[in-house]
């Protein structure tokens, strides 16, 4: 009875034994060979965003802003780099041509189509007006962000307006005012070289004549002319160098301004498509849409506190509640709307009623 107890306790000794070399495997394994083992692979990558320029702000860099904006990212998203570029619409046309395509585009209204965009969820945008959001949106789709405006202003050479007897008050004029000062006193056009600029905004109020590009009227070759804000800041750094002329910058109200916008190229890339987002929301936010409110642009999304800038209008003031140009029937319709507006300035009535009417599309 006795060795037969000693057998038992024998017995379970070893069972005892056995368990606790199993059970100190199994812990040794989730000490120390989970430990050693590596963690999931964090995808890294660059995400390229290219700003094309066409109307630069009055004063500072949309780039420089969208690179801080990317810095900020780049400090949260570990392995995830942003590569901002700002390039002109030639340099653009050259990359595209080689086949090089951006992660994310910022762009002027009116040089690409929704061909080749993703559509973005308008339920993610909910800070920008309806209006705004139509601009950038193609067969009811949204495709890009109307993110910034400039201003089109009038300026005016005030030696030559003296001369002839062109009358403006001082401070924001609307298109009456405007087609009032370049008539005569019979109400027909008067016969000197006065319009410059934008041909298409000149014929958009009905004005008649040789209208010649901004490049004259910055060599006092012209009275008056409309065009970006940011030709006015092109004056006063030719009078820093005591190269320019007296003129007076006229905020035109009531003008569509010129539209900046951003969009996403088409992929399947989600995580492409996840960090592209998270730039473009982050510079919709009030910190950032304030850094290019003082630019002198318009922002499309609140910003809090006042937009100091060194610009002589008030983008906010001029642009807010105006209609902004749909940016993909504008590329459409650039062509026309150049011989257009060309043959509405020699006095063709009905290619003034034609180019009124297109716009009335572009802005619906």
């Amino acid at each position: 009875m006795g060795r037969m107890r000693a057998a038992f306790n024998a017995a379970m000794a070893a069972i005892v034994a056995a368990f606790m070399v199993i059970m100190s495997i199994q812990a040794y394994k989730e000490l120390f060979v989970r430990e050693t083992e590596p963690p999931a692979k964090q995808r890294t990558g660059i995400i390229n965003v290219w700003h094309v320029v066409k109307y630069k702000p009055y004063s500072g860099s949309v780039s420089t802003i969208m690179a801080d904006a990317a810095r900020k990212l780049e400090k949260k998203e570990y392995g995830v780099f942003y590569s901002v570029e700002g390039m002109m619409e030639e340099e653009y046309a050259r990359r595209i041509e080689r086949g090089e395509k951006p992660d994310v585009i910022s762009f002027p209204a009116g040089l690409i189509d929704a061909d080749g965009l993703s559509e973005l969820d308008a339920g993610n945008y909910a800070e920008i007006s309806g209006e705004l959001l139509r601009a950038g949106s193609s067969e009811g789709k949204l495709y890009a962000i109307p993110y910034a405006q400039s201003p089109c202003v009038l300026i005016e050479n005030n030696e030559l307006s003296k001369k002839i007897g062109i009358n403006l008050d001082e401070g924001s004029v609307d298109a009456a005012a405007i087609f009032a000062a370049v008539n005569g006193a019979d109400g027909s056009m008067i016969k000197q070289s006065i319009l410059s600029g934008r041909a298409e905004r000149w014929a958009l109020i009905g004005a008649e004549g040789e209208c010649l590009d901004t490049a004259a009227f910055k060599e006092g070759k012209a009275v008056l002319c409309i065009d970006d804000v940011r030709t006015a800041r092109e004056l006063s750094m030719l009078s820093e160098r005591g190269k320019g002329f007296n003129y007076t910058v006229h905020g035109i109200a009531g003008q569509y301004g010129n539209a900046q916008l951003i969009a996403i190229p088409y992929t399947e890339d989600e995580w492409v498509k996840e960090h592209a987002e998270k730039l473009i929301q982050l510079l919709l936010t009030p910190k950032y849409s304030l850094k290019i409110a003082q630019t002198g642009l318009y922002h499309s999304a609140p910003y809090e506190d006042k937009a100091e800038s060194a610009s002589p209008v008030d983008a906010q003031e001029l642009l807010n509640g105006v209609p902004c140009a749909n940016a993909f029937l504008l590329n459409r319709y650039k062509d026309a709307i150049a011989e257009e507006a060309a043959r509405a300035l020699s006095g063709d009535s009905g290619a003034n009623e034609a180019i009124v009417k297109r716009y009335g599309e572009l802005f619906d």
